[in-house]
Formats: structure tokens, C-alpha cells, sequence
């Protein structure tokens, strides 16, 4: 005869014999402050009428003048039809334009407006504020830790 399942227990309570389980919350469960690093981020670009995807793309436009909307889609693993929206949104903000590319008539050359250029400067330096204040707590070999984890992850995505 086999033993009776376990008793169901709510969130967060363990039986009495038995420590919780080792990834306590559990996954998809309520999630720890220290998770909230993009959404602190989303938070701040708020204010400025930004989600963080329109902040990178803005980012990268800047950096790679010309981008298509294919680029864009590829560099933030989106499809392109999802660039393409949030290229439009950023457009209809005035913060981009689309020119024809002279080499292939069927793409466009993206371009960041000067008004793109004054927000982005704006946000860089409310986004850096609030990024000091996440790595506050880590020790100066920890969040060099972090950057080179996070540039290794953002390489192996490419």
C-alpha cells in the first residue's frame, strides 16, 4: 500500500519536519526586491515617457546612426514587426526619424532627433542616478562581478 500525498500547503508554509523547499519563494512565485532591478529602471523612465526597450533603442540609435528596423529587432530580440511598432511610437514622439535608405529602397535609415538627443541625455542621467543607488550595497569587486556576468550574457545572446 502506498502512502498518502503530502498535505497541500499555502504559499510559504513548510511542514514542521521538513525545511522549505531550496528555492524558497518558489519560482513564479512572489518575487524578491533584489529581482526589481528593470523595473526600478522602467519606474524612472517613466517620467520621461519611456519604456525601457524605447530607451535602448533610443541608445543605440544614437550609437549606430543609420540602424534598420531589422537591426533594431535583432539587437533587442524582438521580432520585427514589434521594432517596427515601437520605432513608429518613438516617431510619432518626434524623437526619431526614418529616412529611405539610398542602397535598398524597401529599408529605412533610423535617426535620432534632436528632441531624441535632449531626452535620451536627460534620462541617461536620472537612469545612472538610479543605478548608483541599486549598486550602493555591492563592493566595488562585486558589481564589476555583475557587469562582466551581464556583458558575457549579452554577448552570448548575439
Amino acid at each position: 500500500m502506498t502512502p498518502p500525498p503530502p498535505p497541500l500547503l499555502s504559499w510559504g508554509e513548510t511542514l514542521p519536519d521538513r525545511p522549505p523547499p531550496p528555492f524558497w519563494p518558489p519560482l513564479g512565485g512572489p518575487r524578491p526586491r533584489s529581482a526589481g532591478g528593470r523595473s526600478a529602471i522602467g519606474a524612472e523612465l517613466k517620467e520621461f515617457g519611456l519604456s525601457t526597450s524605447q530607451y535602448a533603442t533610443l541608445m543605440m540609435a544614437e550609437a549606430q546612426p543609420g540602424m534598420s528596423v531589422a537591426d533594431v529587432a535583432r539587437e533587442v530580440a524582438s521580432s520585427r514587426q514589434a521594432a517596427n511598432e515601437m520605432i513608429g511610437g518613438l516617431e510619432q514622439q518626434g524623437l526619431i526619424e526614418r529616412h529611405p535608405n539610398p542602397s535598398d529602397r524597401r529599408t529605412h535609415r533610423i535617426q535620432v532627433t534632436e528632441s531624441g538627443r535632449t531626452l535620451l541625455a536627460r534620462a541617461r542621467i536620472a537612469v545612472g542616478r538610479r543605478e548608483a543607488e541599486l549598486e550602493a550595497a555591492l563592493a566595488p569587486e562585486q558589481r564589476e562581478a555583475v557587469r562582466d556576468w551581464l556583458d558575457g550574457i549579452s554577448e552570448a545572446c548575439r
